[in-house]
């Protein structure tokens, strides 16, 4: 949640500096996220780290009737968790000079937005907290992507930080074991999995090689998603038929999917 660390109505009175100016430094930072898709698959004890390019804008507001505000774009891209990294100005497309800002005038308050980086496949990012060390007013108290400061005397050189998390999707993994003597193990069976989100995804488990017997498979790709959805199995189990061998002895019971595990993650 974004703190309030100054407003723009505040009630006291301020002089006015006019002609001295301050700046606006935008710092990002990235805390480490939760769950196991968070740990680096080659080193578990280690954090997996998910780089993102984080955009910001920076407009001016309350400029004089028939002017324009001066606008600001940046970005940062983290390299590693809790590393706070300065975001760069675009000066192409930039009209305002963050390091030469108006102190204590009818313009010297700055709307600032940050735009986080698209959802991917394995999740999406958060807004954790935005903190700046003197002058900021959040319009909305829990979005913590926008924040309006005032650059004023008693502290005209603001620097802003927004701490942001990326969050993994619910991924379910789905396990089977066999069961059941090799030889009488013929076809393979199929397990299905069907998400109401419209995500489908099977698995083939061949049923007539010892590499099988006891061993966990998983799907191909485990099926992940934004949204809560509801995830139905379904195992096409032929088994096989009772066979005679050379001995003229039976077989038991045919090879079978013994047990189905199915597992949510995050």
């Amino acid at each position: 949640m974004a703190s309030t660390v100054g407003s723009a109505g505040s009630e006291h009175a301020r002089t006015s500096v006019t002609g001295a100016t301050g700046s606006l430094t935008i710092l990002k930072v990235v805390d480490q996220c939760e769950g196991d898709y968070c740990l680096s698959p080659s080193e578990p004890d280690a954090p997996r780290f998910t780089p993102g390019t984080f955009s910001f804008e920076v407009l001016q507001v309350d400029v004089p009737p028939g002017a324009e505000p001066g606008t600001a774009t940046l970005s940062a891209t983290p390299t590693r968790f809790g590393q706070a990294v300065e975001a760069v100005v675009d000066s192409a497309s930039s009209t305002l000079d963050l390091d030469a800002l108006p102190v204590d005038q009818p313009d010297s308050r700055f709307r600032i937005r940050e735009l986080l980086p698209s959802p991917t496949d394995a999740g999406r990012w958060k807004a954790n907290e935005l903190t700046c060390n003197a002058g900021l007013a959040s319009p909305d108290p829990g979005d913590a992507t926008v924040g309006i400061v005032t650059v004023g005397a008693d502290e005209p050189n603001v620097t802003c930080t927004f701490v942001n998390e990326f969050v993994p999707y619910p991924t379910i993994v789905v396990r089977a074991s066999v069961s059941g003597p090799e030889q009488s193990r013929l076809r393979p069976a199929v397990i299905t999995t069907r998400c109401s989100d419209g995500t489908t995804d099977s698995l083939t488990v061949r049923l007539d090689t010892t590499e099988v017997v006891g061993s966990p498979r998983t799907l191909a790709s485990p099926i992940t998603g934004p949204n809560r959805v509801t995830c139905t199995v379904t195992v096409t189990d032929p088994g096989a038929p009772r066979t005679t061998g050379a001995g003229g002895d039976s077989y038991p019971d045919p090879g079978t999917v013994a047990s189905i595990c199915r597992e949510l993650v995050g």
